[in-house]
């Protein structure tokens, strides 16, 4: 019975070291560029960046440690399409949608929203759920559930994550994270899991 008891005790143990070390917080950074390199971040995290239909765009963010990054365009008419998939390796930086390649900007006008999600943990159901985009838009019916889901993590984010803020130039490089993306570029820091949207205005 001791034997027992000694056994289930350190497997508790086992289950919440392996717990905390799955839902570590994480910092990460991101910002997005014009063609001509020039930072297009907004003021505010709710006020959308305007632009004019036909602009060129990228993303380019890093990250401290490795996470699993989920990135989905949001069409202005609720369509969603995969950006990005997979995970994300410390201390290197993802530059979307690749180097000398640019996102354009293209009809329907309206408000777009690129909805970047940052955990440490896999999130299986949104990965399936992109995965189904991978190669194209999402049917009306899945975009849904996307947006549900990305929702729902929302939701389940602590009140106590650390706002958004730029991170500190220290020479040529931002305090805390690799050189590389521009010192505008917006910094977060204290959660295991992050979802933050950019709204494009065209």
């Amino acid at each position: 019975m001791r034997k027992s008891v000694c056994f289930s005790i350190l497997l508790v143990c086992c289950l919440l070291y392996v717990s905390a070390q799955d839902s570590k917080n994480i910092s990460w950074q991101f910002a997005l560029y014009n063609s001509t390199g020039n930072t297009l971040n907004p003021r505010t995290s709710s006020e959308p960046v305007t632009v004019a239909d036909g602009s060129q765009f990228k993303l380019g963010m890093s990250c401290e440690s490795d996470a699993y990054c989920y990135i989905a365009d949001e069409q202005p008419d609720g369509t969603i399409n995969t950006i990005f998939n997979g995970t994300v390796k410390s201390s290197s930086e993802l530059d979307l949608p690749g180097q000398n390649s640019f996102f354009t900007l293209q009809p329907p006008d309206g408000i777009e929203r690129f909805h970047i999600i940052i955990s440490s943990v896999r999130q299986k159901k949104l990965e399936k759920l992109l995965s189904s985009s991978d190669k194209g838009s999402c049917s009306p019916s899945v975009s849904r559930q996307i947006i549900d889901e990305i929702g729902r993590l929302r939701l389940t984010l602590t009140p106590y994550t650390e706002e958004p803020a730029k991170p500190v130039v220290m020479g040529a490089t931002s305090r805390g994270f690799t050189p590389g993306l521009t010192p505008d570029a917006t910094a977060f820091s204290g959660a295991s899991v992050y979802v933050e949207t950019v709204r494009i205005r065209h």
